[in-house]
């Protein structure tokens, strides 16, 4: 006789069938996104004929929704497990493809249980996805991972890690074979840090999960924890799986025949939202209007935007404060070559007419680099250049919404005053780089292109908050359900407009009048989502992205009206622009993160930029 047990995660099914003795089978297989599919061919395997078997159970996050079989919850799976193997440790280490477990044990019993967090960066999918990335399977990446050494990765996000081992491959300075070990080991303290941070006894670890298998992970845990037993057994892999076998061997026979083990499909698996267009009278647009035309003597001001992804900058006319020509771009590592680019391009925008600029002014993570390459020019905080800005838009505006490629900042206003801010803390899972990161993966969509077409969406698909490298699965289940492309990208829409609305903004209070500025705002599908969640009338600026040159240069004109500061009178040939050369870098030991800081000359002085954070601005 024979009795099976499931357990279907968010990666992968596992099925185990046991007979009196013990194990009979085991079959492993990852869903894609696609469980019910994968459990359907995993069935029709079997030719239909189950009459061999006498019961089973099913456990795992997906499995009341699928299967018609008894649930058993995952901590009494383990349990069950570890009763069938006569084993007691003190710690069972789950590993799973999108979530690590710690469940403490005394005499084969869960007593407590702690999870990480729903971060991407420290989960078994992510090293998997960045195998993919670098044509490896998980057996290729672990076999070359052997050979290689450690180096210094982004480790706060996904996203951040990503693009920082995509380039150090690009520029040559390490291997793939390094990044395959360095994903390993750095996922290992991560676990490792989980592990210290649960007040339990830890003399005898026991790893499952499928990240039971990398031995290159096990090695370096059983090196951070060297006074535990750290073990893995040929049942790791499926363990709860086993257990739920184990219980169906004790509990009863099927109760539906064959053709009935998977639950009738419901008629969407997704819950809607409202579509997006319903939210478009919510919004209102500023006009950019048509921008003053250049004329020889016209007195403007030169403002700067120089951040640690993109460069910005403006030329604005004094008087009416309007732009006369802008540019933005990437910074690629160095701000004072971006702006010297920008200036090339201002220069070529306003062509042969010799504009007159009386102040220069910057703002962003690499202002003082910046200001000193410029002359020692004005130098202003980005929030209160944000906040500038925004009142020159709008002078009733007190909540500011910011969304960049990176980052994203929320700022409170009282008569124009800032007088309360957040950040996102190195997720990106309330910036673009969610959204691009999300539609280029499955979807293969142009980012620019997402606004429009999920204004279209009639029925959004509601994602919910989650790290743009875990929603990769949702969207290759949406995809195989048939779902419309319109409502996906509308989904990931109210996605990062969800997680913004969570992780940057929180329990702050939101006002009255909302400006919504940054990149992403550029997406005409974000305001309406943003109104829709937030309750509020949003309001989108002119030129939404190049608020905070915008703000460095109205906040010089406001020290010139008030006679603080003189006037210049240079034409765009005579700004200073020394030189900036890179002279080394160095990690910052502040985090976990490790950002690699470069040191950079300009003149006879050394200063330092890069990171996440503003520490070293």
């Amino acid at each position: 006789m024979i009795w099976e047990g499931w357990n279907i995660g968010a990666v992968t099914v596992r099925r185990v069938r046991v007979d009196e003795s013990g194990v009979v089978s085991v079959q492993v297989k990852r869903h894609g996104g696609d469980p019910r599919g994968v459990i359907g061919m995993m069935l029709a395997e079997d030719g239909g004929a189950v009459e061999e078997l006498q019961g089973g159970m099913v456990t795992g996050p997906l499995a009341g929704s699928i299967m018609n079989l008894p649930y058993l919850p995952e901590p009494v799976s383990i349990e069950k497990a570890l009763q069938e193997l006569n084993i007691s440790p003190d710690i069972v280490l789950s590993l799973g493809g999108e979530s690590f477990i710690v469940y403490c044990i005394r005499e084969q019993k869960v007593r407590n249980m702690t999870s990480s967090s729903r971060c991407a960066a420290g989960s078994g999918e992510f090293v998997l996805q960045q195998f993919s990335r670098m044509g490896l399977s998980l057996d290729e990446g672990l076999k070359l991972a052997r050979n290689g050494k450690h180096v210094h990765l982004a480790s706060r996000c996904s996203v951040h890690i990503k693009s920082d081992a995509t380039h150090k491959l690009n520029k040559g300075e390490c291997t793939p074979a390094d990044i395959a070990y360095t994903l390993c080991v750095d996922l290992a303290a991560r676990i490792h840090t989980l592990i210290e941070s649960t007040p339990w006894k830890k003399n005898h670890i026991l790893v499952s999960g499928g990240m039971a298998q990398n031995e290159i992970l096990v090695n370096e845990l059983r090196r951070l924890l060297p006074e535990s037993k750290i073990e893995t057994r040929p049942e790791s892999t499926f363990l709860e799986a086993l257990g739920a076998a184990v219980a169906a061997r004790a509990n009863g026979k099927f109760t539906k025949p064959a053709g009935e083990l998977l639950v009738t499909r419901q008629s969407r698996q997704f819950e809607v939202l409202t579509p997006l267009s319903e939210g478009i009278p919510q919004v209102t647009r500023l006009e950019a209007g048509t921008p003053p035309a250049p004329y020889d003597g016209m007195k403007v001001l030169l403002g700067i935007d120089a951040g640690s992804t993109t460069t910005k900058a403006a030329l604005v006319e004094l008087e009416s404060g309007r732009p006369v020509a802008s540019c933005y771009l990437r910074t690629h590592g160095n701000p004072v070559t971006a702006v010297g680019k920008c200036l090339d391009e201002i220069k070529r925008q306003v062509g042969q007419y010799a504009l007159e600029i009386i102040q220069t002014a910057v703002t962003g993570s690499g202002r003082e680099l910046v200001s000193v390459a410029m002359g020692n020019c004005l130098s202003f905080n980005e929030i209160l250049a944000h906040a500038r800005a925004a009142s020159e838009a709008h002078p009733d505006v007190d909540t500011i919404f910011e969304i960049g490629g990176q980052d994203a900042k929320f700022i409170s206003l009282l008569e124009g005053i800032p007088v309360d801010y957040a950040m996102n803390d190195g997720c990106s899972a309330g910036t673009g780089s969610f959204l691009e990161e999300a539609a280029s993966s499955d979807l293969k969509f142009p980012v620019e292109k997402i606004g429009s077409a999920a204004l279209q969406a009639d029925a959004p698909l509601a994602f919910g908050e989650r790290c743009a490298a875990f929603i990769n699965s949702e969207i290759r289940t949406a995809l195989q359900s048939g779902e419309d492309q319109k409502n996906i990208l509308a989904g990931l829409v109210y996605s990062i407009v969800k997680n913004y609305l969570s992780r940057v903004v929180g329990t702050r209070h939101i006002g009255s009048t909302v400006l919504l500025q940054g990149g992403v705002a550029l997406n005409t599908a974000v305001a309406p989502a943003m109104a829709l969640l937030s309750g509020r009338n949003v309001i989108v600026p002119r030129q939404p992205e190049l608020m905070g040159c915008f703000g460095a240069a109205l906040m010089a004109r406001d020290l010139i009206r008030e006679g603080k500061i003189p006037v210049q009178h240079l034409l765009l040939d005579q700004v200073e622009r020394q030189p900036m050369n890179l002279q080394g870098v160095f990690r910052c030991g502040a985090c976990a993160n490790h950002c690699e800081i470069q040191r950079i000359m300009i003149g006879r002085q050394t200063y330092p930029f890069g990171g996440l954070c503003s520490r070293w601005e």
